[in-house]
């Protein structure tokens, strides 16, 4: 072979190694499985970065997905029923709130939900206390008309009386034409003991267990809520709010690899998947100093090449 034609064959060479080297570079980094809140009944939403969030309002069981190494709840009572009697008006207590740091994952968590009390309006019927919300044995009553399942009440009595909350009483007045707030409830965050990390401070989240308002005046009265106690307006007086299960957990690798963008994949064609580092047996810094490395010879066996190439031609 002529020193002119090797220098040509060294040039071709080293740009397909330095095209291939350029290739491994821009695509040869495998994906990694994306964390995941998995499948579950009722479906987990992202309430904050990595945190998955479960709310359950029905009895029954609770099936966490498999590969949680911790899973937190909120066990949320029922909130009472409201109640408006001959000029006399009474927003209800509000659910109690409890903690519990690890539920078990041994098996499926068995839930009773607390059903909110029935409002009595213009009756001398007593309207009805919440319903006791219960996880694996861990129970949360309900409140009742004024006292909250947490102890907290309206304080002094007068014409109109709003009920307690997760946090705080209700207030009263002996005015006509008024209202009165109920005690204030509480955002998950703020739950005595909780894991910050599971339940962090969420811009915007709204407070559960709120005590019901009160008013004499004509309106429409304010929903419950989740735990939160009946409200009463001239007009109506409603019933307490269900109680509940709020789960929470980390989101996690349930080992399924990426797949392509959809700016990368065809309209008529299946998403390509990549398979995961194990799969390939390649670690990802291994990888990309090899696609260097190769970019690098064939870069060299480029100038080399072109250098003969060069001289044979002088």
């Amino acid at each position: 072979m002529s020193a002119k034609n090797f220098g040509r064959k060294s040039a071709a060479i080293g740009a397909t190694v330095l095209a291939g080297g350029a290739l491994a570079i821009a695509g040869g980094s495998p994906a990694v499985a994306a964390p995941t809140c998995g499948a579950t009944e009722p479906a987990a939403t992202v309430v904050a970065p990595g945190v998955c969030q479960v709310v359950v309002t029905k009895s029954g069981t609770f099936t966490a997905p498999t590969g949680l190494s911790k899973l937190s709840a909120l066990v949320v009572g029922a909130g009472g029923g409201a109640r408006h009697n001959s000029g006399f008006a009474y927003g209800a207590g509000s659910g109690q709130v409890v903690y519990v740091d690890s539920v078990s994952l041994a098996g499926p968590a068995e839930v009773t939900v607390g059903r909110g009390g029935a409002s009595s309006f213009e009756s001398t019927a007593e309207p009805a206390t919440g319903g006791t919300t219960e996880l694996n044995g861990t129970e949360a009553v309900g409140g009742s008309y004024l006292v909250s399942g947490n102890g907290f009440d309206s304080g002094a009595r007068g014409l109109v009386n709003s009920g307690g909350g997760a946090t705080g009483d209700g207030q009263s007045s002996f005015g006509q034409g008024v209202f009165v707030a109920g005690g204030p409830g509480v955002v998950p965050s703020a739950v005595t003991g909780v894991d910050e990390t599971l339940f962090p401070v969420i811009a915007g989240e709204g407070a559960i267990s709120l005590g019901g308002d009160a008013s004499d005046l004509d309106g429409f009265a304010r929903p419950a809520g989740l735990g939160g106690g009946g409200s009463t307006t001239a007009t109506e007086a409603l019933a307490g709010g269900d109680g509940g299960v709020i789960f929470r957990y980390a989101a996690f690798d349930d080992g399924v690899p990426q797949t392509e963008p959809a700016g990368n994949v065809q309209a008529d064609a299946a998403p390509v998947t990549k398979p995961s580092l194990a799969e390939t047996g390649f670690e990802s810094a291994g990888l990309t100093a090899g696609a260097f490395g190769a970019a690098l010879i064939g870069g060299a066996a480029l100038l080399v090449g072109r250098r003969r190439a060069k001289r044979a031609s002088n």
